[in-house]
């Protein structure tokens, strides 16, 4: 009798912990799944003004404001600064919202409350007669 209520605990420890694992597993599996996705549209992203930046030299030769030679390292120049211009600015707005998640409890305390505004009117004559009869 003593016996079986042991198994029966030690059983019941046991597939807790494997329901446990099977959710952590689950949500590690979820968060790499998120992740990932953002990782991607970040390089994608990035990709995309890298083709800008590469057209950005015959721009600016087609337009004349500076006479750019059309080779290949300049390309990949122009490609490679668009793509870090874009990286640069995706990390600085992921840290500015990051530092607004994290103040946001921080911010509620110290926000100033806004004064009550009080508003006197007349009374418009429609009214007047309204509350006469």
């Amino acid at each position: 009798m003593v016996i079986s209520e042991i198994t029966g605990m030690i059983t019941g420890l046991f597939a807790g912990i494997m329901e446990m694992n099977i959710i952590l597993i689950f949500a590690l599996v979820l968060i790499f799944v998120v992740l990932a996705y953002k990782v991607v549209k970040i390089v994608m992203k990035a990709v995309l003004f890298g083709i800008i930046g590469a057209i950005c030299p015959f721009f600016l030769n087609y337009i004349g404001i500076m006479a750019i030679p059309i080779t290949l390292t300049n390309i990949l120049s122009f490609a490679l600064l668009g793509m870090l211009a874009y990286i640069f600015y995706a990390m600085l707005s992921g840290g500015v919202k990051t530092l607004k998640m994290v103040t946001s409890p921080f911010r509620s305390l110290f926000r100033r409350k806004e004064k009550e505004k009080i508003i006197i009117r007349e009374r418009m004559p429609s009214e007047e007669k309204k509350k006469q009869q």
